[in-house]
């Protein structure tokens, strides 16, 4: 089985497409008849300013074959205590919502509008400049995965950014008290999903926290205001459906810019606390396809999206922007959700376990494919405007590598029986945000709670 390395897609806020030209297509070590993704050099640093346009970048030569690396996979860790106010459940040994589940779908929070338009993006997001964060160049077969401490069975939770905030908070966990850390670990690994979100209509922020209550999930809306140099966190009690006790906790927005694209938010529940990261941000795109692929409909429709765009082809068949929505819980779970749109309205919405199998960054895990990603993450609702026909031709999708930087490589396969494989490598962009010096002097002036 072949596979050709198709031109870099490079998006930008203005949704303007630039590109890039390929080189020869590789063969590619095959597994059982299936093609290997090929991996790509390290990325470079992300761009501090948002350009009105993107220049289109140079050329990039298609990466060498590799066979992906494998790792031994870990095991799960103890039964925790379980922290005041939590109760027994099938739960409480494993970080998984259910117990045969590596990846969610994402439970529904009861109390959030799905009609109601989000965006914690102030500025507006920034884009990837040429040679800084391109998708093209990502090695994931030299990487260890940057992961948060989280476990589902042998799986791991990762990061999604490059800028060491995780584990500069996981080494703060280890300050406390013994009793303290357990107490604290056990409502890291309650935590389900946690959501932050401007809502536009008010200016209102937002923290949306679910939480495992003894196999039930339980909601916990939390309201920032502006109280200096943070927004403090008060809970909507009328929003709110579970047992535990808040009794505080801040969110700080971390943009070097004055932005809130990348926050973080540490939080007291019953005297238990957990961190969490946010980071919402474009990405810039690679594909790659399957050679001498016939009577595939679905699969010679994306090709001729993938194609279109790396041409620059007359047409709006094209791929318009990727913008990711992460949370990330310090010693707990990690998701991502993934809005790709095109030019013509189509649009793919994914929910995305950030996890990876073992030392490395190689995993091979579901990816749940949505109709809107609104309820879970702080992504625009695009399900009344925009058609999900190109989103119905994929079977199935999976995350096949994970470095825990943000960058990520999916296989998405498209008709059934004999499906076919299309890979794309996502890189998000990594906006300048405040340096850890800063972060431990905020932490340092910060009163107890």
């Amino acid at each position: 089985m072949k596979m050709y390395s198709n031109k870099t897609l490079l998006i930008s806020v203005s949704l303007l497409l630039a590109l890039t030209s390929c080189g020869k297509s590789k063969d590619l070590h095959t597994d059982s008849g299936a093609a290997s993704p090929a991996p790509t050099a390290e990325p470079a640093k992300t761009p501090a300013k948002t350009p009105e346009k993107t220049p289109a970048a140079p050329k990039a030569a298609t990466p060498a074959p590799v066979t992906p690396g494998e790792s031994t996979p870990g095991t799960l860790p103890g039964a925790a205590t379980p922290f005041p106010g939590q109760a027994q459940g099938p739960f409480q040994n494993e970080n998984s919502i259910e117990q045969n589940e590596s990846l969610p779908p994402l439970p529904v929070s009861p109390f959030q509008n799905q009609g109601a338009q989000t965006n914690v993006l102030n500025p507006p997001l920034s884009n990837v400049k040429q040679n800084e964060g391109r998708a093209y160049q990502v090695d994931f077969t030299k990487q260890v995965a940057v992961k948060t401490g989280g476990q589902t069975k042998d799986l791991f939770y990762t990061s999604a950014g490059r800028d060491g905030l995780m584990e500069e908070f996981k080494a703060y966990a280890l300050k406390v008290a013994k009793e303290q850390q357990t107490t604290n670990a056990s409502l890291a690994k309650a935590v389900i999903t946690a959501k932050l979100a401007r809502h536009t209509s008010s200016g209102e922020v937002t923290i949306t926290m679910n939480f495992d209550e003894g196999g039930t999930v339980k909601t916990y809306k939390l309201k920032a205001s502006t109280a200096g140099d943070q927004m403090n966190l008060s809970v909507n009690r009328a929003s709110t459906t579970g047992e535990m006790e808040f009794q505080g906790g801040f969110l700080k927005c971390l943009d070097a810019d004055g932005g809130c694209e990348n926050a973080y938010a540490k939080m007291k529940f019953s005297g238990a606390y957990t961190r969490v990261i946010f980071r919402n941000s474009l990405a810039d795109m690679h594909f790659q396809y399957e050679e001498n692929v016939v009577n595939n409909p679905s699969f010679n429709l994306w090709k001729s999206y993938v194609l279109n765009s790396a041409t620059g082809a007359a047409t709006s068949a094209t791929f318009d922007t990727l913008q990711m929505s992460s949370y990330e819980v310090v010693n707990g779970r990690a998701g991502m959700g993934a809005l790709l749109t095109t030019n013509d309205k189509e649009m793919i919405a994914l929910s995305i376990p950030l996890v990876v199998s073992g030392t490395g960054s190689v995993v091979d895990s579901p990816v749940a494919k949505l109709a809107d990603l609104t309820l879970n993450y702080d992504l625009s609702s695009q399900a009344n405007s925009y058609s999900q026909n190109l989103s119905k031709k994929i079977s199935a999708v999976k995350l096949t590598y994970n470095n825990g930087l943000g960058q990520l490589k999916l296989n998405i396969s498209l008709g059934a029986p004999a499906a076919a494989s299309i890979w794309m490598v996502a890189s998000r962009v990594q906006k300048p945000i405040m340096s850890l010096e800063q972060i431990r002097l905020f932490e340092s002036k910060t009163k107890s709670f």
